[in-house]
């Protein structure tokens, strides 16, 4: 073996860092049914109905509130989905992603 294959078969310790979480937090509006809210949140978010119930009364009543916490990719995903369902009804319900 040479000298140059001996280096290749040398374990490389690679450090890899953990992927950022994203929160995906659902705003507070006048118009957006609290019925729909719920109905996103046990569909897109896989709430059972009364978690997704607190949650949507602590939107309603604090401006805001956190459906979960994801990966980036997911939750892009699931803003995306929750956007496009709300326009659909003519909603103007507002969900955003943040890094943690």
């Amino acid at each position: 073996m040479t000298e140059n294959e001996s280096a290749v078969m040398q374990k490389q310790r690679v450090e890899v860092e953990p992927p950022g979480m994203y929160k995906v937090v659902f705003k507070n509006d006048d118009v957006t049914p609290m019925e729909f809210v719920i109905r996103v949140l046990m569909d897109i978010f896989c709430l059972d109905f009364a978690k997704a119930h607190i949650l949507t009364l602590m939107i309603h009543e604090t401006g805001s509130g956190v459906a979960g916490t994801y990966t980036k990719d997911i939750a892009f995903t699931k803003v995306k989905e929750t956007e496009d369902v709300a326009k659909n009804f003519g909603f103007p319900l507002s969900v955003i992603a943040e890094k943690e």
